[in-house]
């Protein structure tokens, strides 16, 4: 395990500003990643988009210590390992990688960023990623019907615990629009 010291600065900031999720960029070799960093969920997200031709997307979990997993599997590893070698000899070391995310990760939060900010790092999310905005929630008490995993996912990521709480306690999925809702 790694410890993130920077992402635990962060995080105390963003609680304090009541910020649960924040983007920013860092450079690893001669390859710019966006980072997304999510404290509204458990284990904590951090997600990272390559600024390349063909986007590379990795998401790693930070345990409640900010620490990060530092042996990674092995498609994973390969994947890091291609990106950032770009044609060189030098070995990947994850070790170096995450200490790298970390001196470069800022100490101070920004504003929250919008959804489609967030739904532009985090590939994870995969439902309905046209429709950032959201609408109203869909009850399925009499219907017989549940939330699905992709809702709640999108819920937690973009409209933080407290809506997903509400979801799975009311089994009801968060509407989604392609326009804002001007109410």
């Amino acid at each position: 395990m790694i410890y993130m010291a920077n992402l635990e600065i962060l995080y105390n900031d963003m609680s304090n500003h009541n910020i649960d999720v924040q983007i920013y960029n860092i450079v690893s070799g001669a390859i710019g990643f966006n980072v997304c960093f999510s404290i509204n969920e458990n284990p904590f997200i951090l997600a990272l988009t390559s600024r390349t031709e063909t986007p590379e997307f990795f998401k790693f979990s930070v345990n409640q210590y900010f620490e990060i997993q530092d042996s990674l599997d092995n498609p994973t590893y390969r994947r890091l390992a291609a990106l950032l070698n770009q044609g060189g000899f030098q070995t990947f070391y994850p070790n170096t990688f995450f200490n790298n995310i970390n001196e470069q990760t800022p100490i101070q939060s920004a504003n929250r960023p919008n959804n489609q900010d967030i739904l532009a790092i985090r590939q994870d999310i995969t439902e309905q990623r046209d429709r950032p905005y959201f609408n109203t929630w869909r009850h399925h008490q009499n219907s017989g019907h549940h939330v699905t995993d992709e809702n709640k996912a999108k819920t937690l990521a973009l409209l933080g615990r407290e809506a997903y709480e509400y979801s799975c306690r009311n089994n009801a999925s968060s509407v989604w629009s392609v326009e804002p809702i001007n109410r």
